[in-house]
């Protein structure tokens, strides 16, 4: 698990001020300047992003902070079934270019949920050519 959100971030690697070549604080971002090792003693001057109004989850990689691993809420909500038309709203999605964690958000399913109706979407697009 990271500490900043930077590396759970969509729009990490240089799709955002911090991460570009003459790296700036993103505007409106909550984070706590650090020191990071490089070696022989030295430091780099960085921060430990907290908030970021830019960051978008990539849907892979755990963060501090998680929803889901926030006190009190560790137990999955059961998850309703799939309908198809949520099959072929995401095909949708998807088509119009849209990331799997802007896909989940959309339709209100966790990543994992959307990740698991992959196989099905496949079939459904098979159906269709």
């Amino acid at each position: 698990m990271t500490d900043t959100l930077c590396w759970a971030c969509e729009n990490a690697c240089g799709r955002c001020s911090w991460s570009q070549k003459k790296s700036k604080p993103v505007p409106g971002w909550e984070a706590m300047p650090t020191q990071i090792n490089v070696g022989r003693g030295a430091g780099l001057e960085s921060y430990t992003v907290l908030r970021c109004p830019q960051f978008e989850w990539d849907g892979r990689t755990e963060y501090a902070g998680m929803p889901e691993k926030q006190p009190g809420n560790r137990a999955k909500k059961p998850q309703k079934p799939w309908t198809h038309d949520e099959i072929v709203k995401m095909h949708e999605l998807r088509k119009a270019g849209m990331t799997w964690p802007k896909v989940a958000q959309a339709l209100g399913r966790t990543i994992d949920s959307v990740r698991g109706q992959r196989p099905r979407l496949e079939r459904y697009e098979r159906s269709m050519t």
